[in-house]
C-alpha cells in the first residue's frame, strides 16, 4: 500500500491525504487495516473490502461475532453495515452490564441471574414493600441489610436497569404492599418467547437507526442533489404527507442536525430552516430535500 510506504517515511495521515488526493478518514483507515494483521488475514482470505476489514478489528479476538461478520460480509454484504453496528451495541451494552454488576458486587449486593418476579419466595422486590412507617421501601432502607440483591438488565435503547431485592424482608421490618402491581402469575413459555423476540427485534432497528442516518448525512452531504430529488420530495408532502406532518410538528430535530443548525425553537418561534431558505434562496432545494429526508428517515 503507497500510503503505508508513505508512513513508514514518517509522514502523516494528513499529509498523505493531501499526496495521494485521498480522504484524511480514508487514509487514518487504510493505515489502521494495512497495520493490524487479523485484518489483513481477513482481507485475503474473504475478500472483504477495506471498510469490512476495519469494522471487523473492533470484534477481533470474539470469535462468533467475527465468524457472523464474515458470514454476512461474503453472503450478503447489504447487510454488513447493520449487522456490524449490531455488534458494536451489543458489546458496548455487554460492558455496561457488566461495569454496573462489578459496582454492585463492591457495594455488597448478591446479582441474580434473573429476574425472580413477585411470586418468588427466596426474594422480593423493595418495590413490592413497605416500611413500618408505611413507606415505600428505597435502596437507602437496605443499605446495611446482609441479604440484598439485584437483578441487572438492559434494553434495546442501550439503557441498563437495576431491581433490587432482599431475601427476609420480614426480618428487616418490612410488609408487603396491598397492590403489587402485578395482576397475573409468571409468565408462560409462550409469553417468553415473545418478549424476547420483542427485545431482539427492538435491537436490530436501534443499531439500524445508526447506519441509517449515516448514510443519510454522508448522501446529503454531497454537492449536487440526487437525481430522484424531486420526486423524492413530491412523495413527502403528498404519499408520506403524515409522516412528515407528525415529524415537522415536533420540530424536525434531525433535519436541523443535518444542516448543522442547533434547534431551540418552540412551537410558536421563527423556523430557522425557513431563515435560511429566505437569506439563501438557492439552497431552498438542498434545505427541502434535507428537511424531508429527516422527516421520512423512521418510514
Amino acid at each position: 500500500m503507497y500510503a503505508r510506504q508513505l508512513a513508514f517515511e514518517g509522514l502523516t495521515p494528513q499529509v498523505i491525504a493531501r499526496r495521494t488526493a485521498t480522504k484524511q478518514a480514508q487514509v487514518k483507515q487504510g493505515l489502521k487495516v494495512a497495520e493490524n494483521p487479523f485484518a489483513t488475514t481477513a482481507i485475503a482470505e474473504h475478500q472483504l473490502t477495506m471498510d469490512q476489514a476495519a469494522d471487523l478489528i473492533e470484534s477481533e479476538g470474539e470469535d462468533d461475532t467475527v465468524a457472523s461478520l464474515i458470514e454476512v460480509a461474503t453472503k450478503q454484504p447489504e447487510q454488513f453495515a447493520h449487522t456490524a453496528q449490531r455488534a458494536r451495541d451489543e458489546k458496548a451494552l455487554a460492558e455496561q452490564l457488566a461495569q454496573t454488576c462489578v459496582e454492585l458486587r463492591e457495594k455488597g449486593f448478591t446479582i441474580l441471574e434473573s429476574d425472580p418476579g413477585y411470586y418468588d419466595t427466596d426474594h422480593t422486590r423493595i418495590s413490592n414493600l413497605l416500611s413500618k412507617d408505611g413507606e415505600r421501601v428505597t435502596i437507602e432502607d437496605i443499605a446495611e441489610a446482609a441479604d440484598r440483591a439485584a437483578f441487572v438488565r438492559s434494553f434495546y435503547s442501550g439503557q441498563v436497569e437495576v431491581i433490587y431485592y432482599v431475601a427476609d424482608f420480614k426480618d428487616l421490618g418490612f410488609r408487603k404492599s396491598d397492590s403489587s402491581g402485578s395482576a397475573s402469575g409468571p409468565m408462560s413459555d409462550e409469553d417468553k418467547a415473545a418478549r424476547r423476540e420483542l427485545i431482539a427485534n427492538n435491537k436490530e432497528w436501534a443499531s439500524a437507526e445508526v447506519v441509517r442516518r449515516e448514510w443519510l448525512t454522508t448522501l446529503l452531504s454531497r454537492k449536487t442533489m440526487p437525481r430522484n430529488a424531486g420526486q423524492f420530495v413530491a412523495l413527502g408532502v403528498t404519499q408520506f404527507r403524515s409522516h412528515v406532518s407528525d415529524a415537522m410538528g415536533r420540530g424536525n430535530e434531525l433535519a436541523h442536525a443535518l444542516l448543522g443548525i442547533e434547534n431551540n425553537s418552540g412551537y410558536w418561534a421563527p423556523d430557522k430552516l425557513g431563515a435560511i431558505v429566505q437569506s439563501s434562496r438557492t439552497r431552498a432545494p438542498q434545505i427541502a430535500l434535507r428537511s424531508l429526508s429527516a422527516a421520512s428517515s423512521r418510514m
